[in-house]
Parts: C-alpha cells; structure tokens; sequence
C-alpha cells in the first residue's frame, strides 16, 4: 500500500471515529432530556464526546500539506 493510501485509510478512520463520537454526544443529549438528568457530568461528557468528534473531523479534512 503507497503512503498516499495509507492516508486516505487513515483519514477514513477518522472520520469514522468522529461521527460515531458525535452520535455518543448526541445521545447522551437525548438522555438527558428524556430522563431529566441534566446534571453537569452529563452535560460535560457530551461536550467533551462532542469536541473530541469535531477534532477528529478536522483531522480527517487536513490536506496532503499539512
């Protein structure tokens, strides 16, 4: 595999990751709400799951030229 695919590969993963950590925020959001449990661990579990998806995602969009 060239290194080219390999970042292609990478960059797949990544973003990959970050949907499925978004979708975690999200439902963690939607189980808050459901069950009334707005408590700030929570709440900040699904900011960081959230953050962390978004960090991913711009690795992901990161161009060959860094």
């Amino acid at each position: 595999m060239t290194p080219e695919e390999e970042v292609k590969k990478l960059r797949a993963i990544l973003a990959h990751s970050a949907g499925f950590l978004q979708g975690i925020a999200a439902r963690i959001n939607h189980w808050r709400v459901w069950n009334s449990a707005n408590t700030e661990d929570f709440r900040k579990a699904a900011e960081d799951c959230d953050a962390l998806g978004r960090k991913l995602a711009g690795l992901a969009r990161v161009d060959e030229n860094g």
